[in-house]
C-alpha cells in the first residue's frame, strides 16, 4: 500500500505531462491555422472574458484577492507548521489556545514556565500542565535514587527497592499539598532532567494578581536516605493571606507507630519531627521488610504577610533493611538510631547546599550522552523519548560511587566495573525495539520499563558494568543504542549499515579510567553515513579503522578523524578502536570477508519521510493537491477552447476575411 502511495505522484504527473504535450500540440496547430492574435483574441473570449464576467456577478473582485492571499498564505505557511520548532504556530496549538482559557492563573503559569522552554526544546527539560493540554505528551513527575522514590502528584506513596526497581509502594505519603480556599487555581510541573528535580508550580488566582506556589522536590543522590521539598510561597497582594498546608502522611500502615521528637540545630533553635516505624509485607513472598520513617512536621497553615515570600525546606529521611542472605535484617532500634541521625544532619545542611549537593551527582551522570537528530516520520523515536526514559531509569539505580556510606575499597572495586567492562554490550541495537521505548505515564508502566531495560542489559554481556550503579547503568544504554561491544582488547561499532539513516551523536564513551571516545555518524546530501571519531581526553595513544580493518591504523586525538561507512561480505562492524596498534594490525588477518565496499546510500524516500513527516518532498500534500488541480483546470478551459474551435460545428463571429489590416 506504501509503495502504491508513493508511486501515485508519479503518475499523476505522468498524466499531468501527457495532456500538457497533447495540449501543446493542438494550439500549436491553432496557431498556424489561425494566427497568434487570432488566437490570444479566442483564448480571452473562450475562457477568460466569461470567467471574469462570472467572478464580478457572484463574487466580487476584492473577494477573490484576499481569497487568493490566504490561500498562498496557507500554503507556504504549511510546510513550516510540520517543524518542530514552529509547533506555537501549527493549527493544533491553535486548537488548543481556543480550548485553553486563558485567565490570570493560566497566564502566571505560563509566564513561571517560561524559564523552561528553551530547555524543553532541547529535551532537558519535560513540561506537563494538569491538566494536560490538547495534544500535550503526558511524563510522569518520578523522582528516585535508586533507594527512595515517589510520584509529585498527590496522593503517591513512597516507593522502596525490591529487585531491580524501586517497586514496594509504603504506606507513607509525603507529598505536601497546598490550597487556598475558594481560589481558581492553575497548575503545572517540569522534570529537570539534567539536575533531577521536579518543580512543581501553582498560580492562584486573587483578584488581578497571583499566588505562587513552586515545590522543588527531589531524591538526594548523595545522601540517598533524603526526599526533600523546598516549598516557596509568594505573596504579591498588599493584604495578608493565610495557606493550607497538608501531608497525608502515615496511612493504614497495619503495626506502625509514629513518636513525636524535637532536636536542635544549626539553623533553627528547635526543630519538631515524627519518626514512624514498622514492618512492611513483601507481596512476592520475600517476607517483611523493617521501615523507620523521620519527616520533618508541617504546619497545618501559615500566614504570609503582603509582598514578602515564604521558604520552607521540608526533609523525610527514610532507612529500611531487607533479609539479606547471609546477612541479618537490621533491627527498628538500628535504623531508628540511622535516621535519627540523618535529620540531625539535614537539620546543619543549608538548603543551597543540599540541592547542589544532588545536583551536581546528576549532572556528573549526564556528562556521558547520546543524541539524534529530530525525525518527523510518524511514531519515530526522538530524543524527548530517548531521555525522558533514560532519567526513569537512572531514578530506580543507587549511585554506590557517590554516596557517603561507600568505603574507598568498595568504590575502587565498583569502578573497575565501570571503567573496564567485559563484552558489553552483545545484542542488536536498541533504538528499533519498541519493548524498550514504550510511554511511561504511571508507576506500573515505569516498573516494568526498568527491568525490561536492566535485564536485557544484563543478559547482553552488561552485568559487571551495572554494579556500578547509575554511571554503568547510563555507559551500558549508551552503547546498547549503537550496538558498541567492548572486547580483550578493543571497541567496535556493529550496527548494520543500512540503520544509519539518522544522524547520531554518542558522546564520552568510557573507554578506560582516563579515556573518553566520541563517535558521530552524519548522513551526508548524498544519503550516505559517514563516521567522525574523535577523542574528549585519553591517558595514551588510540588507534581506529573502518570495517575490515584493511586501511592502516589512524591514530585518534581531539581532532575529528572522518571514517566511510562500508559495508563486507559476510557482516562485519563498521568501526573498531583500540590501543593496542599491533592487535588492530593484526585485526586485518582475523576478519575474514570476501568483499569490501562503500554502504550504499539510502533511499531517498526513507531520508524525505525522517525530514518531513511525509513522502511527498519538502512540501505537503496540500501544496501538490492544489498545483495539481490548478493545472487540471488549466488544461480543461483549453480543452474547451480546443473544442469551441474545431468540434462545435459553428463558424466563428469574426471571420477570418474581415479581419481588419494596416496598408
Amino acid at each position: 500500500m506504501i509503495k502504491i502511495l508513493v508511486k501515485i505522484p508519479r503518475i499523476l504527473f505522468f498524466m499531468l505531462t501527457t495532456i500538457l504535450k497533447l495540449c501543446r500540440t493542438i494550439i500549436f496547430q491553432m496557431w498556424l491555422n489561425n494566427g497568434a492574435r487570432n488566437f490570444y483574441a479566442s483564448l480571452s473570449r473562450q475562457v477568460f472574458h466569461p470567467f471574469q464576467d462570472w467572478i464580478k456577478a457572484h463574487i466580487g473582485t476584492k473577494r477573490v484577492i484576499i481569497l487568493c492571499i490566504v490561500i498562498l498564505s496557507l500554503i507556504f505557511w504549511w510546510p513550516f507548521s510540520r517543524t518542530r520548532s514552529s509547533d506555537l504556530l501549527s493549527p493544533q496549538k491553535w486548537l488548543s489556545a481556543t480550548q485553553r482559557p486563558l485567565g490570570v492563573a493560566e497566564i502566571c503559569i505560563d509566564s513561571k514556565l517560561e524559564r523552561f522552554r528553551k530547555r524543553a526544546e532541547g529535551f532537558d527539560v519535560m513540561i506537563n500542565h494538569l491538566p494536560n493540554l490538547a495534544n500535550e505528551k503526558p511524563y510522569l513527575p518520578f523522582i528516585g535514587n535508586g533507594y527512595i522514590g515517589v510520584v509529585l502528584s498527590s496522593p503517591s506513596p513512597l516507593y522502596l527497592r525490591q529487585g531491580r526497581a524501586l517497586s514496594v509502594p509504603l504506606h507513607f505519603y509525603p507529598v505536601v499539598e497546598v490550597s487556598l480556599e475558594q481560589n481558581h487555581e492553575a497548575a503545572a510541573f517540569a522534570v529537570d532532567l539534567v539536575q533531577g528535580v521536579v518543580h512543581r508550580i501553582q498560580c492562584f488566582n486573587l483578584g488581578e494578581a497571583c499566588v505562587v506556589v513552586e515545590i522543588v522536590a527531589y531524591a538526594h543522590r548523595r545522601r540517598p536516605n533524603f526526599l526533600v521539598q523546598e516549598l516557596r510561597i509568594h505573596n504579591p497582594l498588599e493584604e495578608k493571606i493565610l495557606v493550607e498546608l497538608r501531608q497525608v502522611g502515615v496511612s493504614e500502615w497495619p503495626g506502625a507507630v509514629t513518636h513525636l521528637h524535637k532536636i536542635n540545630s544549626g539553623r533553627a533553635e528547635e526543630v519538631e519531627y515524627t519518626v514512624t516505624e514498622g514492618f512492611l509485607k513483601i507481596e512476592s513472598g520475600a517476607g517483611n521488610i523493617s521501615v523507620v520513617v523521620a519527616n520533618l512536621k508541617l504546619p497545618d497553615t501559615v500566614e504570609i504577610k503582603s509582598s514578602s515570600t515564604w521558604n520552607f525546606n521540608m526533609v523525610t529521611a527514610v532507612r529500611y533493611g531487607t533479609p539479606d542472605i547471609g546477612r541479618p535484617m537490621p533491627s527498628l532500634d538500628e535504623l531508628r538510631q540511622q535516621v535519627n541521625s540523618d535529620f540531625a544532619d539535614a537539620m546543619n545542611i543549608e538548603p543551597k547546599m543540599l540541592r547542589r549537593e544532588h545536583s551536581n551527582i546528576w549532572t556528573a551522570l549526564w556528562s556521558s550522552g547520546f543524541g539524534i537528530s529530530y525525525s518527523l516520520a510518524s511514531g519515530a523515536l526522538n530524543g524527548d523519548r530517548i531521555n525522558s526514559t533514560m532519567y526513569y531509569i537512572l531514578s530506580n539505580v543507587p549511585s554506590p560511587l557517590f554516596e557517603l556510606n561507600h568505603r574507598q575499597i568498595e568504590v575502587s572495586q565498583l569502578e573497575q566495573f565501570l571503567y573496564y567492562p567485559d563484552h558489553c554490550y552483545e545484542g542488536h541495537h536498541t533504538l528499533q525495539n519498541v519493548k524498550m521505548w514504550k510511554d511511561i505515564t504511571n508507576t506500573d508502566d515505569l516498573i516494568v520499563s526498568v527491568n525490561t531495560w536492566l535485564i536485557t542489559l544484563e543478559k547482553q554481556g552488561c552485568g559487571k558494568m551495572l554494579k556500578a550503579g547509575a554511571d554503568g547503568v547510563l555507559q551500558a544504554m549508551i552503547l546498547s543504542y549503537g550496538a558498541f561491544r567492548f572486547t580483550n582488547n578493543h571497541l567496535e561499532f556493529g550496527t548494520h549499515p543500512s540503520d544509519l539513516h539518522r544522524d547520531y551523536f554518542f558522546r564520552r564513551i568510557n573507554y578506560g579510567n582516563d579515556t573518553h571516545v566520541n563517535v558521530s555518524v552524519k548522513v551526508g546530501e548524498d544519503n550516505r553515513a559517514v563516521l567522525y571519531v574523535s577523542l574528549d581526553r585519553s591517558n595514551r595513544p588510540y588507534y581506529a579503522c573502518d570495517a575490515g580493518c584493511v586501511d592502516s591504523p589512524s591514530k585518534l586525538s581531539r581532532e575529528v578523524l572522518t571514517f566511510p561507512v562500508k559495508l563486507t561480505d559476510p557482516l562485519t562492524s563498521i568501526l573498531y578502536i583500540t590501543s593496542d596498534k599491533e592487535h588492530m594490525e593484526e585485526l586485518k588477518h582475523a576478519i575474514h570477508v570476501k568483499e569490501i565496499a562503500e554502504a550504499p546510500a539510502h533511499e531517498h524516500h526513507v531520508m524525505v519521510l525522517h525530514k518531513h513527516g511525509h513522502n511527498w518532498g519538502g512540501l505537503p500534500m496540500l501544496f501538490w493537491g492544489t498545483i495539481a488541480a490548478l493545472i487540471l483546470v488549466f488544461h480543461l478551459f483549453l480543452f474547451k477552447l480546443v473544442y469551441n474551435e474545431y468540434c462545435s460545428g459553428v463558424e466563428p463571429k469574426y471571420p477570418k476575411h474581415s479581419r481588419g489590416r494596416y496598408v
